[in-house]
């Protein structure tokens, strides 16, 4: 999986998408962003790897061997993918997120299917993650309404990251079929509006389950 070098996302109304020289807060949101797919791309290979290791029975020679070999090539794509994102972001190319989508090889359409169940994986892997930390922080008793107000703004910080950082697989998915520059520009234009309202349902969610569990 090469990534090509994809033109800057250019647009008329909005002439600080795709320039060179960024804003404080671009730069910020591309180390933002180059931290979390690090970090869900760790996450992911040693987890492939924990699940690998920890099988109860000891497998057949065979079965250990597919294992491997399957653990490799996504361990592979993942890295193949950190790698074309840093070296984006070394290039100063903000914003980081869309350019890399757009860099996205043409798949054959085979192969298509497969790209995008690999990205929609990642997409629901970071909001999962998400949950998973916010499921640890619901856990925890607040003595008074100070702590839980402080235990649900941070609750709600966590969740609007992971629907923030969960853009990059979007847009990767959105390109894996098509490589459409208007349908990544819509997207990466509405990712503010579309997290919150993310963010809000799965605090919805959140405090459902937690009222169902007192």
């Amino acid at each position: 999986m090469r990534f090509t070098k994809a033109p800057p996302v250019v647009v008329p109304a909005d002439p600080a998408l795709g320039r060179g020289n960024a804003r404080w807060y671009e730069t910020l949101e591309a180390f933002c962003g180059m931290a979390m797919a690090g970090l869900f791309g760790a996450l992911f290979i040693l987890g492939l790897l924990f699940i690998l290791l920890s099988v109860p029975e000891r497998p057949s020679t065979r079965y250990i061997t597919a294992a491997w070999c399957i653990w490799a090539v996504l361990a592979a794509g993942e890295l193949l993918f950190l790698n074309a994102a840093l070296k984006l972001y070394n290039r100063r190319v903000y914003p980081l997120p869309p350019e890399l989508a757009l860099s996205q090889p043409r798949w054959p359409l085979l192969l298509r299917p497969v790209a995008t169940c690999w990205w929609l994986a990642h997409f629901a892997g970071v909001l999962a993650v998400g949950q998973l930390t916010e499921r640890g922080l619901e856990a925890v008793r607040p003595t008074d309404w100070r702590q839980d107000a402080a235990r649900w703004g941070l609750i709600a910080f966590i969740l609007f990251g992971a629907s923030y950082a969960a853009n990059v697989y979007l847009l990767m998915t959105i390109t894996s079929l098509r490589r459409s520059r208007r349908a990544v520009e819509l997207l990466w234009r509405a990712r503010f509006p579309l997290d919150i309202l993310l963010t809000a349902a799965m605090l919805f969610g959140a405090s459902k389950w937690l009222t169902q569990a007192h």
